[in-house]
């Protein structure tokens, strides 16, 4: 025999709400593949058949993910020099390719 409670159920809007048991694995997989972990670890520990699944429905990147990646090609590409936004040699190098193509 079940209790009926003495007061509605009002959830603390502190906590954020619960999304299902996918949004749960997606979290985990998304959460430690931003930590460093390889891919087929995650894939073992969300004891999936195929690498494939994990990728497509498990790992999520985030934009700021999206954002540190390009920060760390721009550093790689130009080197320690901090180049802004905008800044860029591609005109220079583009009218020198087509001076050279026109001379041809």
């Amino acid at each position: 025999m079940s209790k009926t409670p003495d007061h509605e159920f009002e959830r603390d809007k502190i906590l954020p709400a619960w999304h299902g048991w996918h949004a749960a694995r997606r979290g985990l997989g998304s959460n430690l593949y931003r930590l460093g972990l390889p891919e087929k670890t995650i894939q073992a520990i969300l004891r999936h058949a195929n690498v494939s699944t994990t990728n497509t429905y498990h790992i999520k990147s985030a934009a700021d993910d999206t954002r540190a990646a390009m920060a760390k090609l721009e550093k790689l590409v130009i080197g320690n020099g901090s180049a802004g936004i905008f800044e860029s040699d591609n005109e220079v190098a583009t009218e020198a390719v087509d001076a050279t193509t026109a001379a041809i």
